[in-house]
């Protein structure tokens, strides 16, 4: 029952509130692990959340919004999982690379919706300007690490740039497909594979000058 403080069941408003907003979130990816994000609806969020769907409205304008709040979630723990398991590696650019490699595949696979979200993301209208800020966001996160390890030999900022968003991009591509089962390799190889294309364009870096400033 509610009390002076506003609470109820022991809760405020805020945390009800709250609660309802992940219960949401959490039945969005469960939607879209099990069927695509085509197949998501405000009926079909609210029956998997238990919740009225005037708690949907209270959260989201529709689907599309919840959809990418979803990807918002994950991308935000996504890359601060990224980050600590940099920032606890050794200060020593093939540690750091393999720590950042890692943890990416780690964080996805833990929990297989992030993996159907992922995939989604290539074909959402909604969804793909925000992966596309999510790429940049990682190449940003290379490019740094690589001019603050390689010291005289990194690139120009926006050449690193470039590389990074090649790198990230390209391995988004390839970490998608192998999500949805199109290549038959091991996620340990992949992983290797991955961490020794990055170090390969690292160890590029001055014919790369060289060629771009010829």
């Amino acid at each position: 029952m509610d009390t002076p403080g506003g609470k109820y069941g022991g809760e405020t408003a805020v945390q009800r509130k709250t609660a309802r907003r992940a219960k949401l979130i959490s039945a969005a990816l469960d939607i879209v692990a099990d069927g695509g994000a085509g197949r998501l609806t405000v009926r079909g969020v609210c029956g998997m959340a238990r919740l009225n769907d005037r708690y949907f409205y209270e959260n989201f304008r529709d689907c599309d919004q919840l959809l990418l709040e979803a990807l918002e979630q994950e991308m935000a723990q996504g890359v601060e999982h990224l980050l600590g398991a940099v920032g606890a590696a050794p200060a020593e650019i093939r540690a750091k690379v393999r720590a950042a490699v890692e943890a990416a595949f780690d964080f996805v696979i833990a929990d297989e919706r992030r993996g159907k979200l992922l995939i989604a993301a290539q074909t959402s209208e909604a969804l793909r300007p925000r992966r596309d800020e999510l790429i940049r966001s990682l190449a940003q996160i290379m490019s740094i690490q690589s001019m603050e390890l390689l010291d005289s030999r990194h690139l120009s900022k926006s050449d690193a740039e470039l590389a990074g968003l090649s790198l990230v991009s390209g391995g988004l591509e390839v970490a998608t497909m192998w999500l949805r089962g199109e290549l038959s390799t091991s996620k340990n190889h992949l992983v290797n594979f991955i961490v020794a294309l990055i170090l390969t364009t690292a160890e590029m870096s001055t014919a790369l000058e060289r060629e771009l400033t010829d």
